[in-house]
């Protein structure tokens, strides 16, 4: 019983790690296809707007935004047409997924 706990216990201080490995590998994607959908829904004239588009994994999440430096314009066109927000919100379903195949992942660590 004693050897049973002791093995609990550290399977559950390396679930934290499991955690980050799992879902750093599912966002890390996620933040891609995002990034990748948003810049093909932009709309286009010189083509910056959709280069301004950012993604990135974060060890709280996926940081996507509108780099102002690359298109200072990008917010005033962004309030007419929110592409970004609608990219995000089609791809619900898939971060959803994505969320559940990290946990599952995640637990299927543990001994």
């Amino acid at each position: 019983m004693a050897d049973e706990l002791k093995e609990l216990v550290r399977d559950l201080e390396n679930l934290d790690e499991s955690f980050e490995e799992s879902f750093e590998e599912e966002f890390a994607m996620l933040a891609s296809r995002l990034e990748a959908k948003a810049s093909a829904d932009a709309p286009r004239r010189t083509g910056r707007l959709a280069s301004s588009v950012t993604a990135t994994y974060t060890d709280t999440g996926v940081d996507a935004y509108l780099d102002a430096g690359v298109a200072p314009y990008a917010k005033y066109v962004h309030a007419n047409n929110p592409f970004l927000t609608n990219a995000y919100e089609s791809m619900q379903s898939e971060i959803d997924a994505a969320t559940d195949r990290a946990i599952i992942a995640a637990l299927g660590s543990l001994t």
